[in-house]
Formats: C-alpha cells, structure tokens, sequence
C-alpha cells in the first residue's frame, strides 16, 4: 500500500510540474501576424503568398500565429490594404491595430532565372526589424512551398532538410565577361610533319607518285570557328569547326575539316575530334626494296599486299582520321595568341601526322593583369 501511494504521489507530482511549465509557454507565446507578401514575377499574388508564408509559420509553433479571417477583418475596418503593406512603419501601425507582438513580412521576386526569397521579422513593441533573412533559389515555382518553409526555418533558426536547401539554393555562379570568356575565332597557319607510310610516299620522287620534298613537312593554312556551350568563368567547353588547305607549296594541295569537341580552362585547352581530309589516294603496294608501285603494274602471279595511300597521279577521294589537340592562349592587350599541338593517327595510311599551328583573335576589350 505504502509503494502504490507513492506511485501516486509523485504521478500527481510531475502532472503538476508539466502543467505549469505548459501553462508558462503558452503564456510566454509571442503572437505575430502575416499581412501578404510582396510577389513578383511569379503567378502567386500578394495575398495567397502570405497566407502561404502563414501555413508554414504555423507548423514551427513558435509563435501565436492571428488567424487569418481577423486580420482581414481589422485592416477592413481600419482602412488599410493589406495586399501592399511592406513598409516597417506600415506593419508598426499595423501591429499595433492587431495587438500582435510581432510582424512577418518580405518578398518573392523572380529575378532572372532564380527566385530570390526575403523575410523580414517586426517587433512592434521596439519598432525595429529584429532579424531578416535572403535565399536566393533556382527558379522552380512546383517548390515554392518548400523554399517557404526553409526561409522560414532560416529566419527563426530552427534546423532544416539540408539536402532540399541544397537541390534548391542557388548558389553564386562565377563572373564571365570579356576578361575570363576567350573566343578565339580566327585565321590558323602552321606545319605538319607526316610520319610513316605518308611520310615516305610525300618523300618519293613526282615520277612516283610523290612530291619529291626532301623533308615530309607542309604548309597548313586555315581557319577556327569556334561554339561555346558551356562557359563559366575562365572554363568553357566548345565545339571548334577547322578547316584548312594543306601542302599548297607543292601544287598538289590536300583538304580537310576538322571538328574538336574541347574545353578550355585559363588559356590552356584539350580537345579531340574527328578530322575529313580530301586528297589524291592511290591503290598499289610496296615492293621487296620498299619501292611503291600501282596496283595496275603488278606482276602476274605475285602476293604482294595491296594497300591505299598518297599518290599524286591517283583520284581525290575522302580520308577520314582523329585528332587529339592541346594548346595554350598567350593573351596581351587586345590580342590574343592560340598555339596548339596536334597528333593525328592514321591506321589506314599507317602513318601519323604531328603538326604545330599558331592564330591570332582580336579581343572586344583589353585584357587587364590582375595583381599578384
């Protein structure tokens, strides 16, 4: 009997104890009123935004939020409109005709492709903002309840879903202009030096076939034309269009376009596409002392290979390869310098090409050092 009489005891105890401290809360309970929210650029108006911010203020039970209805109901009866009343002093006199302890206030505003979200907290009694909080979010109105409900937990410093605040926030993206964005449309001129199978056949005499150069190394003229997709500062990925005329000192010129699918980063630039080259090509095979012949001079009865490669006494047709490129930008003033350095594979040919082109681009504006 002793042991249950206790047991009673102190139930009715620590009842008493959590009934008091419940009773302090709610008297301790701030109240606070939502007029409307200034909304612009979105489809919610002024009001439905308030009674938005409203619902999530709400559920954070920190406050006495003043129904809606009674609200409505005094800014009637006071003459004020509710739907454009922002202004501090605006929700002071406001508060004050509600009896509310404190005033939540702000805005929504599309502003390019982002929405930028502001809360402002008035405490009536001291006539001051007492805190105010901006998040810049990616515009993605299907989620406007869930930007409310972390500015909201923002401003009252109450813990919220990170992973949503980062899917949603909008953080700065980095400056472009004139300075950290390169284009580099422009004229190409350079080298090439041909290795292999196309080296040797450059090489060999014109009665050959050849072009009788005492070095496998030609002229490359062109031009760059240049699309960017993606560009974030001083990094940009592009696509670059190339075409140019090549060996035009020997009077057998050749052709090709080149398309690079790159990235460049400060100047310094990687990329790798697909090269066409349109030249005369000729079908024959290469004899027991290395000596290229036509396949229509073979001997009878021979097993000699028959191969495609350069000869200048064959047809145009298409040759197609790939190019790996890197290169470095050397920029000064208004002028910018590309240097780049290719290496072109050749299985069919069984050669390689290697070659060294230098440009030249106007920038829009001088390019200014930055200080160390």
């Amino acid at each position: 009997m002793k042991r249950i009489a206790l047991f009673i005891g102190l139930t009715m105890v620590f009842s008493t104890m959590n009934a008091q401290d419940n009773s302090s809360m709610q008297g301790s309970t701030e109240t606070i009123a939502v007029l409307s929210m200034d909304s612009r650029g979105i489809n919610i108006d002024n009001i439905a935004m308030g009674n938005l911010v409203r619902l999530e203020l709400e559920k954070t039970q920190r406050y006495e939020v003043m129904d809606k209805y009674d609200v409505a109901h005094e800014m009637e009866q006071a003459g004020i409109d509710a739907s454009k009343c922002f202004g501090k002093n605006q929700l002071v006199e406001a508060g004050g005709i509600l009896k509310a302890q404190n005033m939540l206030t702000g805005s929504v505003e599309k502003f390019g492709d982002k929405i930028i979200y502001t809360l402002r907290l008035i405490d009536v009694e001291e006539e001051r903002i007492e805190k105010t909080t901006v998040i810049e979010f990616v515009f993605q109105i299907e989620d406007i309840q869930t930007m409310t409900e972390l500015t909201i937990k923002d401003l009252l410093d109450i813990e919220y879903d990170q992973m949503a605040y980062d899917m949603l926030a909008n953080f700065e993206r980095p400056i472009t202009n004139d300075r950290t964005s390169l284009s580099l449309d422009g004229p190409r001129f350079g080298v090439q030096f041909l290795e292999g199978r196309l080296g040797e056949r450059v090489s060999d005499s014109r009665e050959n076939g050849g072009l009788g150069m005492a070095v496998p190394m030609t002229s490359v003229f062109g031009y760059q034309w240049e699309t960017q997709y993606i560009s974030r500062g001083e990094f940009q990925a592009l696509f670059e269009f190339i075409p140019t005329i090549n060996a035009i000192e020997t009077g057998t010129p050749s052709f090709s376009l080149t398309i690079l699918h790159g990235m460049r980063y400060d100047g310094w630039e990687l990329g790798f596409g697909p090269a066409f080259r349109v030249m005369k090509l000729g079908q024959g095979y290469f004899d027991d002392n290395n000596r290229w012949t036509l396949a229509n001079e073979v001997p009878d009865g021979s097993n000699y290979e028959l191969v495609t490669n350069f000869d200048a006494r064959g047809d145009v047709k298409l040759n197609t390869g790939l190019i790996v490129a890197v290169g470095k930008t050397f920029r000064n003033s208004y002028i910018n310098v590309p240097v780049n350095l290719y290496w072109s594979p050749s299985p069919q040919l069984e050669s390689n090409i290697i070659g060294l082109v230098v440009g030249f681009n106007i920038a829009n504006s001088p390019v200014r050092k930055t200080p160390n």
